[in-house]
């Protein structure tokens, strides 16, 4: 899916250490934006090295952003459903 959007916020790099089913530790990254396109705001993530790469972007242009989106679901202490959407910034790029 292609955007065209402006940055109203970007959040700091995180990182955070999980463990593979191998049994091995790795770190994921990811850095937040929230989008404005027309009247929606949405949340994506940049993830791993494009996270770690990209800089600040300044908030006051226009970006065309590729995102991918994915569906999952999960079950909490209760056993209770949930599901959330995520949009991942595959591509960005100054208008």
């Amino acid at each position: 899916m292609e955007l065209i959007c402006r940055i109203n916020r970007q959040m700091p790099l995180q990182e955070r250490e999980y463990n593979t089913q191998q049994g091995t530790t790795e770190k994921f990254a990811s850095k937040g934006y929230l989008l404005q396109s027309g009247g929606d705001t949405l949340y994506a993530e940049m993830v791993q090295e494009q996270a770690r790469r990209q800089g600040e972007l300044p908030q006051d242009r226009y970006y065309k952003v590729t995102l991918t989106m994915q569906a999952r679901s999960w079950n909490d202490q209760q056993q209770a459903e949930h599901w959330e959407n995520r949009l991942t910034i595959t591509k960005i790029a100054v208008l």
